[in-house]
């Protein structure tokens, strides 16, 4: 089947005659608590940041959301991704989806928002009965081994905010960005190649496909961020050839 090159702007009001229909499992995105189920019941289902005046179908509160962020919707059966233009960007799997593209969506596809301030699960309905519980015991249970009193360095990520031993850092917009990376992937390789992706989302791409960013501006920002963890700059590691690991 043949996608269209664009998404469509303008909401379908109609309800989708389906009678089982997918949904989304919140896996992370304030004011949602984790393991909220959400069904897909319309065409189209905006994601975004809700206002006083605006409310999309999934609403976030994190201002590095977009209020018009990143679309699902059903084209003849078939769920398509698409990010409307978002400020900080829509992953797919750890992958940046160009502006206005649509992708398509399977059972299991994670959706990551704004370098993973939310993070939404993509389920078929004839998965709900099997994958809920087995879906949410293992939320409960990453909750419980990330991020834990006892870590030295912790972020807010609803406030953007890094703690170390409880005191607020001070972040740039692009630290914070690396940071959060780093951290939904602490004590794994994040490669150079999505660092440039999420961070500098801006750019235009070089050859490779990916934003056009110089080994040293990275190795600037993370010289710069390693210089506010303090005596905790040795947790930030760079991998020769790979990438960059924040070691919890």
């Amino acid at each position: 089947m043949a996608f269209h090159r664009r998404c469509m702007k303008v909401l379908w009001s109609q309800e989708a005659k389906m009678s089982n229909p997918p949904f989304v499992i919140v896996e992370k995105g304030a004011p949602y608590e984790k393991g909220t189920s959400v069904s897909l019941k319309k065409h189209n289902i905006l994601i975004g940041r809700a206002t006083t005046a605006f409310h999309p179908d999934i609403s976030f509160e994190n201002l590095l959301i977009s209020r018009n962020h990143c679309s699902l919707e059903c084209h003849g059966g078939d769920w398509v991704l698409c990010d409307m233009g978002s400020k900080h960007g829509t992953t797919l799997n750890d992958k940046m989806l160009k502006p206005l593209c649509p992708h398509p969506v399977r059972n299991g596809d994670r959706i990551s928002l704004a370098s993973a301030v939310a993070v939404l699960r993509f389920l078929e309905s004839r998965e709900r009965d099997r994958t809920m519980s087995n879906t949410i015991s293992q939320l409960v249970a990453n909750s419980r081994c990330a991020g834990s009193s006892d870590d030295p360095i912790t972020v807010d990520e609803d406030k953007m905010e890094l703690l170390i031993n409880g005191r607020k850092i001070a972040l740039s917009v692009k630290e914070w960005q690396l940071m959060a990376l780093l951290y939904n992937n602490r004590n794994k390789v994040v490669s150079y190649e999505e660092i440039k992706t999420v961070v500098w989302f801006e750019r235009n791409l070089d050859y490779n496909q990916v934003p056009d960013v110089s080994p040293e501006e990275i190795n600037i920002l993370v010289y710069r961020l390693r210089k506010k963890m303090g005596k905790y700059d040795k947790l930030l590691r760079t991998v020769r050839g790979r990438g960059c690991v924040l070691e919890i």
